[in-house]
Formats: C-alpha cells, structure tokens, sequence
C-alpha cells in the first residue's frame, strides 16, 4: 500500500475512532450517567485517544503485500499494543481508578477496535467489488 493512501486511511480511522467513542460515551452516560455532558476538556481527551488508537495503526502498514499468516499476527500485536496503550494513558491521566473501570475501558476499546474494523472490511470489500467490476468490463473489452 502506498504511504499516502495508508495516511488517508489513518485519518479516516483516526474520525471513525473518534465517532465511535462518542458515540459509545454517550450511550454509557444515558444509561448509568445521564446528567454528565461533554465538556471541552472530554472532547481534548477524546481526541488523544483516537489520534493515540489511529497512529499505533502504523504497526500494520507495509510498503509490500505480506502473506495472510504475518496479517493475522500483525493485528493481534495491534490489538495488545493498542490495549495496552490507551490502558496506560488513561491510568496516567487518572481516568482509570479501579479494576472496575480498567475493565470497563478494556470492553470499550474491544468494541470500538470491532466496529473500526467492520468498517475497513466493509470499505475495502466495496473496493476490491468496485476494481473487479473494471476488471470484468476491460476483459470483455479486450475480447471484442
């Protein structure tokens, strides 16, 4: 993949991520804490996170192709580090306090890694449709 579409992907991971811990903050606060809102530090922190979650994605580009094997074991590396990452950050700014919340932060990041995920496949099965369609078209312009 070339580096300048990897970065339009980080940033379109980078606004997904963010979209999605928006959106599940909002859920979990209307359910367990509806009175809190949004302030602009939240937002602040918010950001962090997904710019944090968006560039350890660097641990899977590759300039080559590689087999599906090394893919698999790349994500899983991704996934830990992302874990781990965004774990640690949140215990230095105080936002995890228990094991309760370490937990809770845990579910949220698997969740939220899911759906970025399903997103990407999604998009990039509408690619690989949207390419073997000119495919099918310039072969049977080829063959006529």
């Amino acid at each position: 993949m070339a580096l300048s579409n990897f970065i339009k992907k980080l940033v379109r991971d980078f606004l997904v991520i963010f979209g999605a811990i928006i959106i599940t903050i909002t859920v979990l606060r209307q359910m367990y804490a509806p009175g809190i809102g949004f302030d602009l530090k939240s937002i602040y922190i918010i950001m962090a996170f997904a710019l944090a979650g968006a560039l350890i994605g660097l641990i899977m580009y590759t300039p080559q192709g590689i087999s599906e094997r090394s893919m698999r074991i790349r994500i899983a590396v991704h996934f830990c580090a992302l874990e781990t990452i965004l774990i640690t950050l949140a215990s230095i700014m105080g936002i995890v306090d228990s094991l309760q919340s370490l937990v809770i932060l845990a579910l949220e990041i698997a969740f939220i890694y899911v759906v970025v995920h399903i997103l990407s496949w999604e998009n990039d099965k509408q690619t690989a449709k949207s390419i073997n369609e000119k495919l099918e078209s310039f072969k049977k312009n080829l063959s006529e």
